[in-house]
């Protein structure tokens, strides 16, 4: 749910930020560089986490 709700909002904000960084800067391309690092970013954040370990549960 989560997932989805976050791909839902990159697709509203992407076109957005598109536009604005090109009235900003002229040109698409520094704006695509700046937008490519966040799924750099994340790919790299799912590399670098560690798997869960086993859940352990105390007795009372």
């Amino acid at each position: 749910m989560l997932a989805n709700t976050l791909a839902i909002a990159a697709s509203a904000f992407g076109p957005l930020a598109l536009s604005v960084g090109r009235d900003l800067t002229g040109g698409y391309g520094p704006v695509l560089l700046v937008l490519a690092t966040i799924p750099v970013a994340a790919a790299l954040a799912a590399l670098l986490t560690r798997a869960p370990g086993p859940v352990r549960y105390e007795r009372r």
